[in-house]
């Protein structure tokens, strides 16, 4: 929960709560195909004393079909992962993978250096490096006797 404001704190609880509701529709009447609004693409953030790491699922695609904008304390990570050809002439028997265009926003640490974010694409995961601000570093505090 380090990731999230903690003003925000409840969102993220409901947003656990419809993960879990959905998970459970799904087991009772099946996956019906992609569903993007359920996390596409999925996401891991890594909080460290310095900085945050964000690992974007991103197989297939090139850098170009991605896009990333840090505006305050949001990061979004927008793109496009086009079907694979053999889809485009064939009677599709059964689709797990999602398709299309997406646009995907998280709430970070509020105290990021955003003019030190770098971005790497790597054997399809998209890697974020997001150095936190001098303030918000942790500090050893020395006890007084």
């Amino acid at each position: 929960m380090a990731a999230l404001d903690w003003t925000f704190a409840p969102m993220a609880n409901l947003e656990r709560e419809f993960d879990r509701l959905r998970r459970q529709m799904d087991s009772v009447f099946g996956r019906i195909g992609p569903d993007f609004a359920a996390g596409f693409p999925p996401i891991n953030i890594y909080d460290r004393d310095a900085e945050m790491i964000v690992a974007v699922q991103a197989p297939g695609m090139r850098k170009e079909d991605l896009g990333i904008e840090l505006r305050e304390n949001t990061l979004t990570v927008t793109g496009r992962r086009d079907a694979p050809e053999a889809s485009r002439d064939a009677s599709t028997l059964r689709e797990e993978s999602a398709f299309g265009e997406f646009r995907r926003s998280v709430r970070l640490e509020p105290r990021l250096a955003q003019d030190k974010v770098e971005a790497k694409l790597k054997d399809g995961i998209l890697w974020l490096r997001l150095p936190k601000s001098e303030e918000a570093k942790s500090k050893q505090i020395s006890i007084n006797a």
